[in-house]
């Protein structure tokens, strides 16, 4: 779908309460938004039928399960790979445990990829697997050392 969508007042609210919590449940969401239970959940529903709402899922603590450290690697592409070599590198960023997210930037470097590890060790491992790819000829990677903000919300 493309170009912004249109919501009323009572969908944006409903997105909101399921942003901040989507275990809500709809008879809690119904009574919020003043709408009776049948046409709340009509409206979930073709929230995401609409592909709105593309699924749900809770927030871990990263540090809780031993992710220690999160980074931002920042990768250029060797012009002279062949689409084999692109296609491979960014499947092996899609399917790599450590890799949270990737993206595909206009900057001097081609790509940006958020990643968490429980060590340094792990870090070393992934910038050195990236750096073998013929697909790569410049990477720079970024530490975090301290998180101010990580808030996904949408606001409506």
């Amino acid at each position: 779908m493309s170009g912004k969508v249109i919501l009323d007042r009572t969908d944006r609210a409903i997105l909101s309460i399921l942003q901040d919590d989507c275990t809500t449940t709809i008879a809690v969401i119904s009574e919020r938004v003043s709408l009776s239970p049948t046409p709340c959940y009509r409206r979930v529903d073709r929230l995401k039928k609409r592909g709105i709402i593309k699924g749900y899922t809770a927030t871990l603590d990263e540090r809780q399960l031993g992710y220690l450290y999160v980074s931002f690697l920042k990768v250029s592409s060797n012009k002279n790979a062949s689409k084999k070599d692109k296609i491979y590198f960014e499947n092996l960023l899609k399917t790599h445990s450590n890799v949270v997210s990737v993206y595909k930037v206009a900057s001097r470097f081609d790509y940006l990829l958020k990643a968490r590890f429980s060590d340094m060790e792990e870090c070393r491992g992934l910038l050195a697997l990236i750096g073998e790819s013929s697909f790569v000829s410049d990477t720079e990677c970024t530490i975090v050392t301290e998180q101010l903000k990580n808030d996904e919300k949408l606001f409506l």
